[in-house]
């Protein structure tokens, strides 16, 4: 899982009716007659759709969603098939899927919401909350238990390459340290991190860490009372969020209504110690560890809901405030040297462009086997999702970066009167009833 902090979400340029409650409209364009699209037609907006299936064909992508909001207003909510056989998934726009490490984002959102209410600090330490006895033999450096929330969030706690590579993905060499038969759990994770020395002081060093965001939903949950995934639900659920989900590594453990993934990868399974080679995106890395980091389940629909509703901070159902927001987007602690308004920087699980006043183009993407996901929030209200079933497994090819390129590249070729006035929320959640959901 990684993330780009020094690209996307463009430098900002100006750019030169609740619809009937019925069931999915199917359609398939001209523009690619393998390709169905489900979700209404948005003649206004094809050009978006022309471009994410000319992305899917290059790329040889099966599935794929897209979900775009106007000044909060849900005007795109798109799946995408390609070429589907017998035994795909059709997608549709409130198909579940894979969103990788965009779930830090919902992270972040869930720690600035309880430090609104009361119930966390950004200064409050990594011991307050975890247990950080190292195992047998081995001894915690005195620098772990001063680790801050904030430090955490904006990856400067101090974490680094262990020559197990990131220990969310070292099962076998995290079970073999604390002396257990995979499958590890995330309490195991810890046990064997607690001994680890840190390659910086908190608050100095800027290393994205999966580890980090782990902690934090270990965080959320002492300091909510709840489980980490309960926690969200109360929180996204009343913004009419109803589908998303922790996710499961094994393609026989998949959630009803999830969609499927490749990564045309092998890898030895991490759910047992047979070695066994499994489909790198079904069982070869452990999902279920990943929840407050990468392990979210849902549709671009909900996501670009949660993007959507941090956009107007005074409304009655705002998750956070504005003083949340500010400090969720805040330069990060170890900044130096003063800022020029529309430079990139990583916040406090965002990449962030500050305009000024409260403005801000805000991003993040998230790439596992089988996955890629992107995120993005401008500041003119204009907010969308795009994620695929795939991800770039070689080479220098980056699909986040394209999916940006390409939604920006669109965008310039829409005037403002071309903004279509509906909105699909209402009809979204009206599918949900209708399906049982």
């Amino acid at each position: 899982m990684h993330t780009i902090i020094s690209f996307g979400s463009r430098r900002w340029r100006r750019p030169s009716t609740r619809l009937p409650a019925l069931l999915l409209v199917l359609f398939a364009p001209a523009l690619a007659a393998q390709t169905i699209i489900s979700g209404d037609p948005v003649p206004q907006l094809a050009a978006f759709d022309t471009a994410l299936v000319n992305l899917m064909n290059q790329h040889d992508i099966t599935q794929a969603e897209m979900a775009i909001t106007w000044q909060g207003r849900l005007v795109l909510a798109h799946g995408y098939t390609r070429n589907r056989g017998p035994n795909d998934v059709g997608v549709q726009p409130v198909t579940r899927m894979r969103i990788a490490s965009n779930s830090k984002q919902i992270t972040s959102i869930l720690v600035n919401r309880l430090i609104q209410d009361g119930a966390l600090s950004l200064n409050d330490t990594l011991s307050q909350f975890v247990d950080l006895t190292p195992l047998p033999g081995e001894s915690a450096d005195p620098r772990l238990a001063k680790v801050t929330v904030r430090n955490l969030l904006e990856h400067l706690a101090g974490f680094g390459n262990y020559g197990i590579r990131d220990p969310m993905f070292a099962d076998p060499q995290i079970a073999a340290a604390v002396g257990t038969s995979l499958p590890i759990h995330q309490d195991d994770i810890i046990r064997a991190m607690n001994g680890v020395a840190l390659n910086s002081n908190p608050g100095t060093t800027f290393q994205y860490s999966n580890y980090g965001y782990l902690l934090l939903g270990r965080i959320i949950e002492v300091a909510s009372g709840m489980s980490y995934e309960a926690y969200a639900k109360s929180i996204f659920q009343p913004l009419g969020i109803h589908l998303m989900r922790l996710g499961h590594s094994r393609r026989s453990d998949s959630i009803g209504f999830e969609t499927g993934y490749y990564s045309g990868i092998q890898r030895a399974t991490v759910f047992d110690d047979s070695g066994t080679l499994v489909p790198y995106e079904y069982g070869a890395f452990n999902l279920e560890n990943m929840d407050s980091h990468g392990g979210w389940i849902m549709s671009a629909v909900e996501l670009v809901r949660i993007a959507s509703n941090l956009d107007k901070p005074a409304a009655p159902t705002a998750v956070l405030n504005h003083a949340s927001l500010a400090r969720m987007l805040a330069r990060p602690q170890n900044y130096a040297g003063p800022y020029t308004p529309g430079d990139p920087y990583y916040a406090s699980g965002w990449s962030v462009r500050d305009y000024g006043n409260g403005h801000y183009n805000t991003w993040h993407d998230g790439s596992l086997p089988g996955t890629t996901s992107y995120m993005a929030r401008i500041q003119d209200g204009w907010d969308f999702v795009v994620i695929l079933n795939r991800r770039a497994e070689s080479g220098n090819a980056c699909y986040s970066c394209e999916i940006d390129t390409m939604m920006w590249n669109v965008r310039q070729t829409i005037s403002p009167s071309q903004w279509p006035t509906h909105d699909l929320f209402p009809k979204m959640l009206d599918i949900l009833f209708i399906d049982g959901f």
